[in-house]
């Protein structure tokens, strides 16, 4: 369970984090969905700032030693199961 939770939750991360931020983009330079695709700087801005939002977010939690413990609580033979 927690190697699916590792391999989707960071999928659902940058493709949130790409739909918020490419829409910030798309009304402060005034372009289209299409126009923004297709010139390469705009693409490289977006995903540029996506990963750098991904990464002060694992700073921050390192720094303030946050843990998600949600399948901690799972006994043993549940687990195997």
């Amino acid at each position: 369970m927690k190697a699916i939770l590792a391999e989707f939750l960071p999928v659902l991360c940058i493709t949130v984090l790409e739909i918020i931020i490419s829409r910030i983009f798309l009304v402060i330079f005034n372009k289209s969905y299409e126009t923004c695709a297709l010139i390469p700087i705009f693409r490289l801005l977006i995903n540029g700032v996506i990963y750098l939002t991904l990464f002060f977010v694992t700073q921050l939690s390192k720094h303030f030693k946050l843990n998600i413990k949600i399948f901690e609580s799972i006994g043993k033979q549940n687990k195997i199961l």
